[in-house]
């Protein structure tokens, strides 16, 4: 069946596909705040190639946490991609013994397969469980899974909920891996320092930072994996056995594209997404789902026509369209997700509007 497809299967054969709205990368042509960096990109290359990897990696964190407004992290370690850095999180927990895990729902389907795959047990955990401070959930796990802001709805948590939530964990001493992905798009994540929070708790953390939602560098990602002092070690030691170093280039690039849209008054790739999401509301209006927190994507909900998603994602692929279904995303029951598909708003404005509006026609709005 469709919905037993891997996420990322979708998202490949949308590479080849004349409108596509898969994947949450930032994909569009840069603009003119970027032409700075566009004039000196042969230069960068050239000068990476001599740089010193530690420069390059000091002088990206600086960009990063000054750009999301957070404290430098602890123990940082930057790596080639979110998904290397989610990876090596599953095997630092393994390795210290953290085999009950608390992973949220919906997400991404990778993250479960990832854990799940060296060998931790899943349990289910709903955003508003957090937000709500429900803890019932969590109390028999050795660690939780959070990604805040959470893909594909938005959900996110304020200061008194965090706080609560880390009071829980540290009275609990249940470890916590959050996955900040899509941090950068979401203006709330910025009015307070989850870094400085979770350094002055006692709670064991691991946090994951991205780059790929929000900088249009070609899948030159950069992410930051950081952690407690407690799990640094673990961490360290899997991430040595995975690769040497991220590419000074990558460093270099993405270090400035950041400390460009850090002198703006909106980030490009924001501004790209809240533009294509009133096109979509213009056009798919009543099927939108609204966003907890503003984020790079959205979903359609299907079920007042009828329609199956599986069947709108075949149907849109074979019209030249790629988007999401979002079963996969509700990895421990799949069928909560049959009529919502999301659609990946960072994409150039007339590529997005003519791929809406093939999908409109095939939904039949």
């Amino acid at each position: 069946m469709l919905k037993a497809r891997k996420l990322t299967s979708f998202e490949s054969a949308a590479l080849g596909l004349e409108y596509n709205l898969a994947d949450g990368h930032a994909t569009f042509e840069w603009p003119d705040e970027y032409e700075f960096v566009r004039s000196r990109l042969e230069r960068h290359f050239f000068d990476s190639l001599v740089a010193r990897q530690g420069d390059e990696e000091i002088r990206f964190v600086e960009s990063f946490t000054r750009l999301s407004k957070q404290s430098r992290p602890r123990h940082a370690r930057l790596t080639p991609s979110a998904s290397m850095s989610l990876e090596i999180a599953a095997h630092a927990l393994r390795s210290t013994g953290r085999l009950k895990v608390g992973m949220i729902e919906p997400t991404f389907d990778n993250l479960a397969d990832i854990f799940a795959r060296v060998g931790l047990s899943l349990a289910p955990l709903a955003p508003e469980e957090i937000r709500e401070g429900h803890f019932e959930n969590a109390s028999n796990v050795d660690a939780l899974v959070i990604v805040w802001p959470n893909n594909p709805f938005g959900d996110g948590y304020s200061t008194h909920e965090f706080a609560r939530l880390l009071r829980f964990a540290e009275r609990s001493r249940v470890a916590i891996v959050f996955d900040f992905s899509f941090r950068l798009l979401s203006t709330p994540m910025a009015t307070f320092d989850q870094y400085d929070m979770l350094t002055a708790s006692g709670v064991q953390y691991i946090c994951i930072e991205d780059t790929g939602k929000v900088l249009p560098a070609n899948d030159l990602k950069v992410s930051m994996l950081s952690s407690s002092p407690e799990l640094a070690t673990a961490v360290e030691t899997v991430a040595q056995d995975m690769y040497l170093a991220t590419s000074r280039f990558s460093l270099r690039l993405n270090a400035e594209l950041l400390d460009v849209s850090a002198t703006v008054a909106d980030l490009p790739a924001s501004r790209l997404a809240m533009t294509n999401a009133e096109i979509l509301e213009g056009s798919l209006c009543s099927l939108v789902v609204p966003p907890a927190w503003h984020i790079s994507v959205r979903v359609l909900y299907l079920g007042k026509f009828g329609v199956d998603g599986s069947a709108i994602v075949r149907r849109a692929e074979k019209a030249g369209v790629g988007v999401l279904p979002l079963a996969p995303f509700f990895w421990s029951e799949v069928e909560r997700g049959a009529n919502l598909v999301r659609i990946a708003l960072a994409r150039d404005r007339n590529l997005f509007a003519c791929g809406v509006e093939v999908l409109r026609q095939i939904i039949g709005v």
